[in-house]
């Protein structure tokens, strides 16, 4: 095995770290980056020029890769202090240019296509996809959620999870799923009606998924769908309200700030009133 900093890495044992942290997508593209880039320890001032010359994406997955070996291998404050020294940073791009690409992008208008497409050519889809669309959750929290819907409803303890009166999906109860050391996401709004629907249909898996669409040849954009609700909702929400909604804050923030009976019905009513502008445009693809 190369050696880092002294360090001989076990490639097994940093995979079955990795997969205590992650998802086990996520955790198997940290090993491929991690073992495709290791040599950067190795060799620093190349390791410097090349990250100064990636771009901002490739930058990311190559840095958050390193970052994870040099954790399970103990010398992540030496690597730090590599990136601090060279000027390396997760992300060039400034935040002014990143936004003004993205509303240039015509990006509702790709989404909507690709929404028309699946529900042409995937039609036992459409409601995980309208499902993900409305709720703007991650793929892997929409698949988890759809899947927990189903399973409780057979049990008869659909209660735990939903709550009809407030239209929250309460993810916070299910902590072990939807509350990861990265990601996390606490409720979701959502109609009665279309849980009920769910909990009539069969459970899927996000390899299933992908095969379908695969099949018709179509890719996976299921963040671009959470995009679209965070776009469309910043016409009801604040920026803070949709961070919050997305999981993008910590537990004890969310709970002491927003999860709040007296607040929680006027969050509730403008974010179903969203969900109806949204509800409409996929009725009407």
């Amino acid at each position: 095995s190369p050696l880092f900093w002294g360090f001989s890495v076990d490639w097994h044992l940093f995979l079955a770290f990795l997969l205590k942290r992650f998802s086990k997508e996520y955790a198997l593209s940290v090993y491929r980056y991690a073992r495709k880039y290791s040599f950067f320890l190795e060799k620093p001032l190349e390791a410097i020029r090349m990250l100064h010359e990636f771009p901002d994406g490739k930058r990311r997955n190559v840095l958050a890769a390193l970052s994870n070996l040099c954790k399970y291998l103990g010398c992540y404050e030496d690597w730090r202090r590599l990136l601090h020294n060279g000027g390396i940073k997760w992300c060039i791009e400034d935040s002014s240019r990143h936004f003004i690409h993205r509303l240039t992008a015509n990006s509702l208008k790709s989404i909507f296509k690709w929404i028309r497409l699946v529900k042409r050519r995937v039609p036992e889809l459409s409601l995980f996809v309208d499902f993900t669309a409305l709720t703007g959750l991650r793929f892997v929290e929409a698949v988890s959620s759809w899947n927990l819907i189903i399973r409780l409803s057979c049990e008869k303890r659909l209660s735990e999870y939903y709550d009809e009166d407030l239209k929250i999906l309460k993810h916070y109860e299910f902590s072990h799923i939807f509350i990861r050391k990265g990601k996390k996401v606490f409720i979701s709004f959502i109609q009665p009606a279309i849980v009920y629907e769910i909990s009539g249909k069969e459970t899927l898996t996000e390899p299933k998924i992908q095969r379908k669409l695969q099949k018709k040849g179509l890719s996976l954009k299921f963040g671009e769908l959470r995009e679209m609700w965070a776009s469309i909702m910043t016409r009801y929400l604040t920026e803070a309200e949709i961070d919050a909604l997305q999981g993008r804050i910590g537990s004890s923030i969310f709970m002491q700030h927003y999860f709040n009976p007296v607040l929680i019905m006027d969050l509730q009513q403008r974010v179903l009133r969203g969900q109806m502008e949204l509800m409409l445009s996929l009725i009407h693809i």
